[in-house]
């Protein structure tokens, strides 16, 4: 039996989790589309033509102003393609994911640095989609995604209208917390905080205006060791 070597099967894990998030984002699109497809139908079926027509028209010319201003903003495309899937998979459950209008991002030309960006962004996502939906009877579930750079770091901030942080902050990112049922829950924000030590990278948490969480992570743009510190800043 031929043993793998551990970074061999960590590249085989990270091609894996492109495929499944490629997976689910084609299944999201396919939901929405389908559901457009119908209503069209229906409407030239009843004679409606004209209604059919400028509800394509519409879809097609807000989809395009979507990924024009998406672009406009974010330069690298495979984070911008993250952000379009997120957007639609929250849509899918009634959440909204906003991109602030502040973000920017260039090129990233590191294909290791981009992988742990995809992972470390996806994940915080992901982590505010399921906190608000928490709180959907509450208030307006959104997720408002910030993306700067600075000479040395690529900054995400990540905010929510979720239900907060709660008292132990730190407990969040162990693989066993969870706030939520579900065997996957409490691993994604662990995946954050695994990548940062391993780059040398530190996060801020802190409360947001819009009523939750807010989570702020820096990634070196050139790799360099953890401190004993670990990834959380003095602010935490």
């Amino acid at each position: 039996m031929r043993v793998r070597p551990a970074d061999e099967l960590e590249y085989l894990s990270q091609q894996l989790a492109k495929v499944q998030a490629f997976a689910e984002l084609l299944r999201v699109q396919t939901h929405d589309y389908s559901n457009k497809l119908n209503t069209i139908g229906a409407l030239i079926q009843m004679g409606e033509l004209d209604k059919a027509i400028e509800l394509i028209g519409q879809e097609s010319q807000g989809s395009q102003a979507q990924i024009e201003s998406l672009l406009t903003h974010i330069q690298e495309p495979v984070i911008a393609g993250l952000l379009l899937g997120k957007y639609h998979k929250a849509r899918e459950v009634n959440v909204s994911v906003e991109l602030n209008n502040d973000s920017l991002l260039c090129s990233i030309e590191r294909k290791e640095l981009l992988e742990r960006m995809v992972s470390i962004l996806g994940n915080l996502i992901d982590n505010a989609i399921e906190a608000v939906q928490q709180v959907q009877h509450l208030r307006l579930p959104r997720v408002l995604v910030t993306i700067d750079e600075t000479a040395q770091n690529i900054i995400f901030d990540v905010e929510d209208s979720g239900i907060g942080l709660g008292a132990d902050k730190a407990a969040i990112f162990t693989p066993q917390y969870s706030s939520k049922t579900g065997a996957q829950h409490g691993v994604g924000l662990y995946l954050v905080k695994t990548h940062l030590e391993s780059c040398g990278g530190t996060l801020e948490l802190g409360e947001s205006d819009l009523g939750g969480a807010r989570i702020t992570v820096y990634i070196p743009k050139k790799h360099v060791k953890g401190t004993s510190h670990g990834v959380f800043s003095n602010h935490c």
